[in-house]
């Protein structure tokens, strides 16, 4: 996080706009370390005297990514059924990581975004029930899905991470899935003039991956020094 000084020398450096990957539900009271910590940096920026663009996303899809190809490498592990958080009712709204990118990049050049701080997400609202589904029937893996009260799945998350550190699964996955994760369904088309995709449309790198493998080198690669 950038302090003042980190600040002084940016605007020495020359440097005229900040631009902010933030997450939505960043909140200076919240009580997930990561939303917190998200709203302080926000903050920091909005005094630094820099002209800033701060995009509060909704969760990211893509190759590669933290989310559903850590789901379809659990998913394939897990024998028989796939523990939910809760109902799995609670709603998110994927974001395609190139959409966000062609976000970034326009902003650029659009003087109204700066100073400005905006909460965007993908174009539709699915509940974490229906994004396991989909990855399950685009990866072609069938589970049974079981839900378990979040402080159960919780601890037995955080003894996982204990014993293997380097997990496609964290307890920042059981805070994001906490709340509703969405914003309003415009924001892309109304600021940035630009359609984005659906998850179901974007989901082809999840095809024909062997997610064991996948797995069990994530599991055992070794922790950075």
């Amino acid at each position: 996080m950038l302090g003042c000084g980190e600040f002084s020398m940016a605007v020495d450096a020359g440097v005229r706009r900040i631009f902010y990957v933030s997450h939505l539900g960043a909140d200076r009271g919240s009580a997930y370390p990561v939303f917190k910590a998200k709203a302080i940096a926000e903050e920091y920026i909005r005094r630094s005297g820099i002209d800033y663009t701060i995009l509060r996303t909704a969760i990211l899809f893509g190759v590669n990514d933290g989310f559903t190809t850590g789901l379809a490498q659990i998913l394939l592990v897990q024998p028989v059924f796939f523990l939910v958080p809760g109902d799995g009712q609670n709603l998110l709204q994927p974001l395609w990581v190139e959409d966000l990118a062609t976000c970034l990049t326009w902003a650029l050049d659009d003087e109204r975004t700066r100073d400005q701080t905006f909460e965007v997400g993908g174009p539709e609202y699915m509940t974490f029930n229906q994004l396991v589904t989909l990855i399950m029937a685009v990866s072609g893996i069938q589970r049974r899905l079981v839900h378990v009260r979040p402080p159960y799945l919780r601890a037995m998350t955080v003894l996982l991470e204990s014993l293997l550190p380097i997990l496609p699964v964290s307890v920042y996955w059981l805070d994001y899935l906490a709340a509703n994760r969405t914003c309003a369904l415009d924001t892309i088309p109304r600021i940035f003039n630009l359609m984005p995709a659906r998850l179901s449309q974007r989901m082809a790198y999840l095809q024909g991956q062997d997610w064991r493998r996948e797995m069990w080198k994530t599991v055992l690669r070794r922790r950075p020094a």
